[in-house]
């Protein structure tokens, strides 16, 4: 019995730089990466505020409650933006990569 050989490499799988959308999913992952740091420092702090007003109130002490700061009132606003700013990154680049594509 004879078997006909033929190419052992399967045919390559276009990713997704073949069409210019590569950069924009890095961006957004990094941003989320990113985002997602921050919001774990956030609620390191808040354990670390709630925590020391337990124990002021567990010495029978009046609590102590600080102003949140303002960058801390600002901090999810201002993510949010950035994210929003990353989608649209991959917006654009997916209407510049179709118009590429239709040779306009």
């Amino acid at each position: 019995m004879t078997q006909s050989r033929t190419s052992s490499r399967p045919a390559p799988v276009p990713s997704i730089n073949h069409k210019g959308l590569g950069q924009p999913f890095l961006f957004l992952g990094m941003g989320i990466i990113l985002g997602g740091i921050t919001m774990t420092l956030v609620n390191v702090v808040r354990s670390l505020r709630d925590a020391g007003r337990d124990v002021q109130q567990s010495l029978g002490a009046q609590p102590v409650q600080l102003a949140k700061p303002q960058s801390g009132k600002l901090t999810p606003h201002v993510m949010l933006m950035g994210v929003m700013v990353e989608v649209g990154s991959i917006r654009f680049q997916g209407q510049r990569v179709t118009e590429l594509a239709r040779g306009e």
